[in-house]
């Protein structure tokens, strides 16, 4: 379409959710691990377009972790001691370290 043609509401309605798909390529609503690894914004390791999202956080928790084996940035490491509360490891973790976190000798 060139620049000197008039759009109809519904072409107009078509650009903008093509748009909008391009946007939200890669994006899930549940499930999905976001990074920010080298300056650049990626769900599930796939690059966000234009490195931007519009987001709204419904919902906060606090998390303390502890992972006992070394930082490795291209893997995804699931920490071997975890508290969802800050106040006590999850009864999942694999590998808790104190019985509070208050006490614990990671928690500095």
């Amino acid at each position: 379409m060139s620049t000197n043609e008039v759009m109809t509401l519904q072409q107009r309605l078509d650009v903008a959710l093509a748009k909008q798909a391009e946007a939200a390529q890669g994006l899930r609503t549940t499930g999905s691990y976001i990074s920010f690894k080298n300056a650049t914004l990626k769900v599930d390791g796939v690059p966000v377009p234009n490195n931007t999202a519009d987001v709204r956080v419904l919902a906060a928790i606090g998390e303390r972790s502890w992972y006992a084996e070394a930082f490795d940035a291209d893997h995804v490491q699931v920490p071997s001691c975890y508290a969802l509360d800050a106040v006590e490891p999850h009864p999942e973790a694999a590998d808790p370290q104190s019985d509070d976190c208050a006490s614990c000798k990671w928690n500095k």
